[in-house]
């Protein structure tokens, strides 16, 4: 079906032309018959109209008519070298058409303010928020089919109008939605692009100088070009040149305009005259890519002696990698997607901070090298380094959810204090001031001073920014109820569409796409990515325009498309005969790791052939090399550093842990980051816990109370301002449900607060510090709190957090592991007739520290707030115990003396607690993960 009217009655001629020559050479040379040319002066085209089907097709057409004339040493007046969507508006005057922005904002606005109830059939349920990003979402949908239609000339109230339609309804709402849009475009004195195209066919007009036009191998030529073309015809002859095999039927293979026939091409067998040779199968696109760089490799010249056509987009990228790391200089014609340019971080940074000025986009924004840049050029000291640990830091310790919520806990922290506020302003100048000026205005502030080449990819990227802008501008005003910020989303997807084209360099490989492959002319083929979805195209699971529906609209169906496909397969193949002429890679699995099935057409053969083919095609992928034991690209050579003369009693069990973890931790002060971090960590949750905790130590009415209800209120208040000095109001869910725990264990430990003071115990001192010698060290610590009884008994309290209650004696002496085994003795101690090791010398320690003030009578508890409230409660270390004291305090000696004379080395290789943070560098052992060089020289000392 088409609604396009009957322009001409003239019919193209037709013209095949053998296919075993590449076809810029054939078309050229025909081209030349036709114009009667012997050589003898300049070949003239001036006066023909040609169509090609893509920019490359025309580049190499005047490069192939430029060589025939030089070979008489002539000059060429090349034609008129058109693609087919070109020609309305080059045989027509179209009305002003609508952009695509613009069309995409007048959808916009007729689906923000449609009655959906009146649209069930194409909207079924409201959305859950109506907004700008749904409205775009669908719009995008929408412009997908009316340009799918529009191919074939139709709208869709033509579709609405076919007769015994099973969507009638459907189809007139969406015809509805459509007039709503014309006449929003109207509004604004614009057209869709097919109404105009449509109207404007009816008046067609010969271009200037024209005497004849051809269509030279477009075997895919649409309903549109047809039709102007068919206009074109009543004025000049109209040709149209295929490629094939001359000795049989044109008219049985091509139709009138040189499309290959289903019937023809779909079951025509496919032949190779080495067909196991010529076709590889290969892992993944990454073994494509080092195949087709080997064969590149080989060539004196890979860009006038090897075709490289890509069915599968996903080998580019690396190709393009392995040609670079060859050596090999490469053109992708598809150009460079502006998402992985300069500007686009950038850029997006400033559409999520305005969207939602979350502690996300905040992030992402401190971290944009150009905005750095910015901020290191101005008079104020500025560290890049600074900056980011700061904001670390303050993310850590304060888990902002917002811009706003970052500045109020930045004054501890100047550098990012600016920079928050400057993001701030920003921020509120661009919501304030009209999208047009600011959006370009504030990018002249962030680089005004820096030079910036012409031609760089920066420098494209601003002037296509700026582009963008007047784009999106421009179409707003369709609908000017959008937010400075939804502008911002807009304009940033807008600004990613399509690519930054640069030169092609000398000598560079051409990387072509699929359709490009008729007119490719170097002698060797390499075709990579030839599996099912790719090769042949097809199109599946349309919601809109399932394949029985394009049937009956006569839009282009996957069987057209298949015996496209296989024409292109095999006319490449024609032209380069011998069996090193052609090598078509399959791939086996994508780049995750899915599998993929062998191009459909690579199974067109006789019954009798089919058996091997498919053996071929479905065996296992030769690996491309030995299969090699997984390597690490790199080993951690850590700075040496001194040893500490001062460390903390928590410190001494990092030790015991594991020596060279120490290292790390506390004489390198390296830590793991948790940048997703939107909670408490362990360590978080006991520091707020324990800031009521020693609030209520500090208050003397609190400490003397026995009252669990006065308890309780006090330590809630204080942990509640707490949070709420360093939260603020605004605060994640899973934070919300940490501190209700937290408030929780609270309400238990006054309860048994109340029953520790009614027993005969006062707190007496809280956070006491103390510093202690032992060996070469400093070992210091804090004492959460001292009790003292009424009687004069002395009792150490240490607070726990941790989910499960803790007993004094197993977190200090822990079981004996193998390994521990190769581990200096003193580390291990008889308890109760079993070897124990020591995993922590806390307590003993303390004890050592206070029996100058308190003597050696001193009793030692956990105060447990564990997370099931009914195991809150004292659990004590053994008392009068003089051996084991002795023991604890023999080992802290030892391990002073180790720490002292710099003994970092060897690790423990599993450490089986806290781990986690250093997993992520020693894979496979900590040990392999280490340079040799600072193992040698006995790790730091």
């Amino acid at each position: 079906m088409s609604s396009l009217p009957d322009s001409a009655t003239a019919s193209p001629a037709l013209t095949v032309l053998p296919w075993d020559q590449p076809v810029p050479r054939t078309v050229a040379k025909w081209l030349a018959e036709e114009v009667a040319w012997r050589g003898d002066e300049p070949l003239d085209l001036g006066d023909w109209v040609v169509v090609v089907p893509s920019r490359g097709a025309g580049r190499r057409l005047r490069e192939a008519l430029a060589v025939l004339a030089a070979a008489s040493g002539q000059a060429v007046f090349p034609p008129r070298v058109m693609m087919p969507e070109a020609l309305p508006a080059t045989l027509a005057a179209l009305p002003a058409i609508a952009s695509r922005s613009e069309a995409q904002m007048a959808w916009v606005r007729v689906l923000l303010e449609a009655r959906l109830s009146e649209y069930r059939a194409v909207i079924p349920l409201d959305p859950p928020r109506r907004d700008f990003n749904w409205a775009h979402a669908l719009a995008t949908r929408l412009q997908r089919v009316q340009g799918e239609l529009g191919e074939e000339g139709l709208r869709m109230v033509d579709v609405a109008a076919t007769p015994d339609f099973p969507e009638t309804v459907r189809w007139q709402q969406l015809a509805r939605l459509e007039g709503a849009f014309d006449d929003v475009l109207a509004g604004a004195g614009l057209t869709a692009r097919a109404a105009a195209e449509r109207r404007a066919l009816s008046a067609v007009t010969l271009p200037p100088g024209c005497r004849r036009a051809a269509v030279l191998a477009a075997p895919d030529l649409l309903a549109v070009a047809r039709r102007y073309l068919e206009a074109l015809a009543m004025h000049v002859r109209v040709d149209v040149v295929v490629v094939g095999e001359p000795d049989e039927d044109g008219a049985a293979r091509f139709d009138a305009w040189g499309r290959p026939r289903t019937d023809h091409w779909s079951p025509r067998p496919f032949a190779l005259p080495a067909f196991d040779q010529q076709v590889r199968l290969e892992p993944d696109p990454s073994a494509q890519a080092q195949r087709i760089a080997t064969i590149a490799a080989q060539a004196p010249e890979p860009d006038e002696w090897l075709t490289v056509t890509l069915a599968d987009p996903a080998v580019a990228a690396p190709l393009q990698n392995e040609l670079t790391n060859a050596g090999l200089p490469c053109f992708n014609p598809e150009g460079e997607p502006w998402a992985r340019g300069p500007l686009y971080g950038l850029l997006g940074g400033w559409a999520e901070l305005l969207a939602e000025p979350s502690v996300r986009a905040v992030g992402h924004l401190l971290h944009q090298p150009d905005l750095l840049k910015y901020w290191s050029a101005s008079p104020v000291d500025f560290s890049a380094e600074t900056l980011l640990k700061q904001w670390d830091r303050l993310r850590g310790e304060f888990l902002p959810t917002d811009l706003a919520a970052a500045q109020r806990q930045a004054a501890r922290f100047p550098m990012l204090a600016r920079a928050l506020a400057d993001l701030d302003r920003w921020r509120q100048r661009l919501l304030r001031e009209p999208f047009g000026e600011s959006a370009i205005a504030v990018l002249g502030e962030f680089y005004a001073g820096r030079a910036i080449a012409s031609g760089s990819a920066l420098a494209d990227a601003a002037e296509h920014w700026v582009e963008t802008v007047q784009t999106v501008d421009r179409a707003a005003r369709l609908y000017d109820a959008l937010t400075t910020a939804e502008r911002w989303q807009w304009a940033l997807r807008v600004f990613t569409e399509g690519a930054r084209f640069g030169p092609k360099p000398a000598g560079a490989l051409e990387l072509g796409g699929w359709l490009e492959l008729l007119w490719s002319d170097a002698p060797r083929l390499v075709l990579a990515g030839a599996n099912d979805g790719c090769l042949p195209d097809a199109v599946s699971g349309d919601a809109f325009l399932p394949e029985a529906l394009r049937e009956m609209l006569g839009l282009r169906t996957n069987a057209e498309r298949l015996a496209r496909d296989a024409y292109l397969l095999a006319a490449a193949v024609a032209s380069r005969p011998g069996p090193r002429d052609v090598e078509i890679l399959v791939g086996k699995t994508t780049r995750a790791g899915e599998p993929l099935r062998p191009s459909s057409l690579l199974l067109l053969t006789r019954d009798a052939d089919l058996p091997g083919r498919v053996r071929h095609l479905f065996r296992a992928a030769a690996s491309r090399g030995a299969n090699l034991p997984w390597r690490r690209a790199w080993r951690m050579d850590p700075r040496q550093a001194p040893p500490p003369v001062r460390v903390s009693v928590t410190a001494l069990r990092d030790w015991m842990a594991c020596p060279f973890r120490f290292y790390l931790k506390h004489v390198l002060r390296m830590e793991a980051l948790d940048l997703a971090k939107v909670e408490l960590d362990a360590r978080d949750f006991g520091t707020l816990v324990h800031a009521a905790l020693q609030a209520m130590g500090e208050d003397e009415a609190l400490r003397d109370s026995a009252d669990e209800a006065i308890l309780s209120a006090g330590l809630l208040a204080k942990f509640d301002a707490e949070a709420q000095a360093r939260f603020g109001e605004n605060r994640s869910l899973p934070l919300v449900i940490q501190l209700e725990s937290g408030r929780q264990r609270l309400r238990r430990a006054a309860a048994l607060q109340a029953q520790i003071r009614t027993d005969g115990w006062r707190i007496e001192a809280v956070e006491h510090e103390f510093s202690i010698p032992i060996g070469p060290l400093q070992v210091r610590g804090k004492i959460d709190r001292i009790d003292r009884h009424d009687d004069g008994r002395v009792r150490v309290i240490d607070y726990k957090t941790s989910d499960a209650p803790a007993a004094p004696l197993d977190a200090h002496l822990g079981r004996v592991r193998e390994a521990d085994l190769a581990r200096p003795e003193w580390l291990r101690w008889e308890w109760a007739g079993k070897e124990k090791r020591w995993v922590d010398l806390q307590l003993p320690l303390y004890c050592r520290a206070l029996a100058a003030d308190y003597g050696t009578e001193l009793s030692c508890a956990y105060f447990n707030l564990s997370k099931a409230v009914g195991e809150t409660d004292l659990s004590f270390w053994p008392e009068g115990d003089p051996a084991l004291q002795a023991a604890a305090e023999a080992c802290a000696e030892h391990i002073a003396a180790a720490i002292g004379a710099g003994e970092f080395w060897p690790p423990v290789e599993e450490m089986g607690w806290g781990d986690e943070d250093w997993a992520t560098l020693f894979h496979h052992g900590v040990a392999a993960s280490v340079a040799d060089g600072w193992i040698q020289q006995g790790g730091a000392s």
